[in-house]
């Protein structure tokens, strides 16, 4: 599995700054990305420490570092799909002429649907 898109305020493990100044008074926001994790819709969950890469054929026997297999088809459930959900979890904080303040975390999601109709099994 993996996030899709290239922007970083969707996953980033670089800390982002953003300044806001008004009038002598500054203050810097910080984030980075520090987790996502998935729920597959099935009652299986992962946790990611980075965005996942997209489904490689060598992949087959290997589970990639952000995989998951399902043990079940899909079949039944509203539409005969899954709905997976990702949420990425971000670190916070800001400065000022006071110091650096923790921020409560904040949360990013989204979900996709997704057929499972085919499961291999090899004995």
């Amino acid at each position: 599995m993996w996030i899709a898109g290239n922007s970083k305020t969707t996953w980033s493990k670089e800390w982002l700054s953003q300044t806001l100044t008004v009038g002598t008074v500054s203050v810097t926001a910080f984030a980075r990305s520090t987790k996502v994790e998935w729920n597959m819709g099935d009652g299986g969950k992962v946790t990611c420490d980075s965005p996942g890469r997209p489904y490689q054929p060598s992949d087959l026997n290997n589970m990639s570092e952000c995989g998951y297999k399902y043990k079940n088809t899909s079949q039944g459930q509203p539409g005969d799909k899954f709905t997976v959900t990702a949420t990425v979890f971000w670190e916070t904080y800001y400065t000022d002429a006071t110091g650096s303040h923790p921020l409560p975390g904040l949360t990013g999601t989204d979900t996709a649907e997704v057929r499972i109709g085919e499961l291999q099994l090899i004995n």
